[in-house]
């Protein structure tokens, strides 16, 4: 037969509890102060993607290829890319007349089809959840109809 004492028992769950609460105070006295690390920085807008090559211009579907951004915020769920077109020089994503393709997963390259005989200048701009970058500097592409 197996049996303990009230003694015994009372002084086992007092030192059982007197563990747990010291575990759960952090261990010691020390009056040294705790280490502390600095918070992380908040969130931005992933840099600028490497500008794309010149593309081929002999073609109607003009295949665009840009160095991809190695920026982890471009790659999560819902970013990518967009590409801007225009026929003016110098032009700025936001103009009117400016045709936007948007590329929704991470990859490169992309075609752009249909656009008919003419010069155009391009950009490629990285988004994110939580932004969008600088665009990058525009290339020229000339397509003729063969």
């Amino acid at each position: 037969m197996f049996s303990f004492s009230l003694a015994k028992r009372s002084a086992s769950f007092f030192a059982i509890v007197t563990v747990i609460l010291l575990a759960g105070c952090g261990g010691g006295g020390s009056d040294t102060p705790a280490a502390t690390t600095p918070p992380a920085p908040g969130p931005t807008a992933p840099p600028a993607p490497t500008p794309p090559p010149p593309a081929p211009a002999n073609t109607r579907n003009v295949t665009i290829t840009w160095a991809q951004n190695s920026e982890k915020r471009v790659n999560e769920a819902g970013g990518g890319y967009r590409i801007y077109i225009s026929q003016v020089s110098g032009f700025n994503i936001n103009d009117s007349g400016v045709e936007v393709v948007n590329v929704a997963a991470p990859t490169s390259p992309s075609t752009v089809r249909a656009l008919a005989a003419g010069t155009y200048f391009i950009r490629v701009v990285a988004y994110s959840r939580l932004g969008t970058s600088a665009a990058s500097r525009q290339i020229t592409v000339t397509v003729t109809i063969p």
